[in-house]
Parts: C-alpha cells; sequence; structure tokens
C-alpha cells in the first residue's frame, strides 16, 4: 500500500515549506554566513532528493522512462526554485542578468560563491583568531570553567592549524586572560599556580567558583 505522497505533491510542499522560511542572501553578505547557508542548502537538498527517490520507487515510477525523466526535470527546477527563494529582492535585482541563465542549483550556487567567495582555510584561521582574542565566559550565565575551556579548545584547534604548541598557547592566553583579579589571587593562595588549564578549570568548577555566589568553603 502506497503511504507516501506523490512525487508531484511532494514538490510542491519542498517549495511551500522554503518560500517564507528561508534566510535570505543579500548583496556584501559575509563569507560564513554564506557557506552556513550553502551546507544547509546541501543538507536539506540530500534530504530532499531522498524522499523524492522514495516516492519515485513508490509510484511505480520505471527508472529511464519519459514519465521518470520529466520527474526528474519537475525536481531540478524545484531545486532551484527554492535556492532562487533564499535570494533576496535586491540579490535579485543587482544579478538578474547572471541569474536568468542558470538552470540547476550547482551551477547557482557557483556563481554564489564567485559573487560572495568561499570560505578558505586562511579565512577560518583568521575568524578562530579574532574569536579567540574577544572570547570570555558566560559568568551571567555561570558557565563552567570545564565548559568555556571546551569553547576555546575548539577555537584554538583552528587558530593553531592544529600545531601542538601554539594550540596549547591559544588556550592558555584566552583562558588566564578570562580570569578575574580575585579569582587569579584565589589560585595562587591555594598552590594552584603552575597547573594545566584543564586542571584549573576542574579545580575552579569543584570549587563552585564558576557560581556568581560561590560557597564558602
Amino acid at each position: 500500500m502506497v503511504t507516501l505522497r506523490h512525487p508531484l505533491e511532494l514538490l510542491r510542499n519542498f517549495q511551500e515549506e522554503y518560500r517564507e522560511s528561508t534566510p535570505k542572501i543579500i548583496p556584501k553578505m559575509s563569507k560564513r554566513i554564506f557557506q552556513d547557508i550553502k551546507e544547509q542548502f546541501n543538507y536539506d537538498l540530500e534530504e530532499m532528493k531522498a524522499l523524492f527517490d522514495e516516492s519515485v520507487e513508490a509510484y511505480n515510477v520505471t527508472p529511464g522512462s519519459e514519465k521518470h525523466q520529466k520527474l526528474q526535470t519537475q525536481f531540478q527546477r524545484t531545486q532551484r526554485r527554492i535556492l532562487m527563494s533564499y535570494l533576496s529582492p535586491e540579490f535579485q535585482r543587482k544579478y538578474e542578468d547572471e541569474l536568468r541563465n542558470l538552470t540547476g542549483p550547482s551551477e547557482l550556487l557557483t556563481l554564489l560563491g564567485e559573487i560572495i567567495g568561499e570560505v578558505s582555510d586562511a579565512d577560518l584561521i583568521k575568524d578562530a583568531q579574532e574569536k579567540l582574542r574577544d572570547i570570555s565566559r558566560n559568568s551571567e550565565e555561570e558557565e563552567t570553567f570545564v565548559r568555556f575551556t571546551g569553547r576555546i579548545t575548539q577555537l584554538a584547534e583552528v587558530a593553531s592549524k592544529k600545531v601542538k604548541v601554539l594550540q596549547e598557547f591559544f588556550i592558555d592566553e584566552a583562558f588566564n586572560r578570562s580570569l578575574t583579579p580575585e579569582i587569579k589571587r584565589y589560585l595562587l593562595d591555594q598552590g594552584m599556580t603552575g597547573k594545566t588549564t584543564e586542571e584549573t578549570a576542574k579545580y575552579l568548577d569543584k570549587m563552585k567558583k564558576h557560581r556568581r555566589k560561590p560557597n564558602v568553603t
């Protein structure tokens, strides 16, 4: 018994779902934001393709038949319409001539990459280093020192290109910079100088120092 929607109905639903909810690509958008949108679109596209192929098979559409080819063409057009819905009216007006002759989503993504730019390894490293310079522990939310160290470590891995010595430097520098004078004095009084960042973070959490009103010990 067929329980899946007909392929054409699926395509209509796909378009309807993306018409209002998609993020909009605008001129001068950052490469990083575009990269995130592109990755999300490709992920969604894989899910749509799997569901569409399952529906085509469930409705006994013979591969290679005229009906099958028409459905595949419809699917490709739907992909393009969905991706076009990501473009703000301003973006569509500015690049109208270039967009008009594109057919599939891969061509459109290539064009968007040329206009906005693709995120390079150098971009990722620079972005991670900038975030490390500005990072701070969410003390208002009582973020634990261990969790904060985890966030630093992820950025440091990218910023250092996985060079161990440099990675450890980034972690230690960002962590120590985030410590208040009171916490630094506490660590000194407790004989915790010289400990690794990981050891210090665990100790501070154990002593409830991530709390806004730490327990008296």
